[in-house]
This record gives C-alpha cells, structure tokens and sequence, in this order.
C-alpha cells in the first residue's frame, strides 16, 4: 500500500449509508446496519480486493460487531469474523 500513489479525497455522491470507496471502487457499507445487510459475501469481497484472502478462503460469518462509539464520515465498528 506504500508503494501506490496518494489518492485525492473526493467526497462521495453515494447516500449515508453506502459510498463507493476509493482505494478498491467497492460499495462500503458506513454503518453497522449496511454491514450486517452486505453480510459475508461483501467482507470477502473486499478483503480479496485488498489482497489479504485468497481465492480459495472466504468469510464464513461475522460472529460479533461491537460499536466503539466514535463516529464521523462512517461509524467506527470492531468486527469478529
């Protein structure tokens, strides 16, 4: 991730509880009630898209989100998966 270019903010046209992301262009969920909706398939989506899970491993179910209480462009969530 060093290696890649800065990438300008831009502040996002999506609705407040979904915005397109910049580094990988997927829909990221902003809210805790969006990520439960996206579910599995769109963790392992976006953690394929970040090169941390291959393609022969995927997110089987998120067992607990916790809320840290801070909040701003997006809710700060602790997931368990």
């Amino acid at each position: 991730e060093r290696a890649r270019a800065p990438i300008a903010w831009v502040p996002s046209a999506g609705s407040w509880s979904q915005a397109y992301g910049l580094f990988y262009g997927l829909r990221f969920p902003c809210n805790e009630r969006t990520l439960k909706w996206l579910g599995p398939a769109w963790l392992t989506k976006a953690f394929r898209a970040a090169g941390v899970l291959t393609e022969d491993v995927e997110v089987a179910s998120i067992t607990c989100i916790r809320s840290l209480g801070a909040r701003g462009a997006a809710e700060r969530l602790l997931l368990e998966v």
